[in-house]
């Protein structure tokens, strides 16, 4: 104990709690509501756009709950100025369809296609797979308005070493 206040102890301490007021004070100059950040915006080299991948897997008949958080997420991630692409791929292929019912919802959600339209309004990108679609013999034109057959360039253009990424 007779040690804990030498000479080098009280440098750590020192750099030690400099360290701590730097960060606790770091955030004082940002602003509280950021410009949002949408899809249209450049990803160009030294750019701090933010992006959020939301990969939807899930069955939306089988797993509504998942596939409604996942979309929900998405609008989270809007709301934060995140750039959003939305990946429909497995079972999760079947809902950016024509035939999917335009009124399925879960609970008092809106309805999940009425949240696709609203989250492409905000910018989202809705990306569906096309070896997911083959598989379940679904056809390009039955892929709703607002998404698209993705490729691989579109869909790894959305991918980065800072790219959030969440499967639902």
């Amino acid at each position: 104990m007779k040690n804990l206040m030498n000479k080098n102890n009280l440098s750590f301490l020192s750099i030690f709690a400099t360290s701590i007021a730097l960060l606790l004070t770091a955030g004082c100059n940002t602003s509280a509501n950021p410009p949002a950040v949408t899809s249209a915006q450049p990803n160009t080299p030294g750019s701090t756009v933010k992006k959020a991948l939301i990969s939807i897997t899930s069955d939306p008949q089988a797993d509504p709950q998942a596939v409604n958080m996942g979309l929900t997420f998405a609008g989270f991630c809007l709301d934060e100025g995140y750039q959003v692409a939305i990946f429909f791929n497995v079972k999760g292929t079947t809902l950016p369809t024509t035939e999917f019912p335009d009124d399925f919802a879960y609970q008092s959600h809106d309805p999940m296609k009425t949240q696709l339209t609203n989250l492409k309004k905000r910018g989202a990108e809705l990306h569906v797979c096309p070896v997911c679609m083959n598989d379940l013999t679904i056809n390009n034109s039955q892929i709703i308005d607002e998404a698209f057959v993705t490729s691989k360039p579109k869909l790894f253009a959305n991918l980065g070493s800072d790219t959030m990424v969440f499967t639902y």
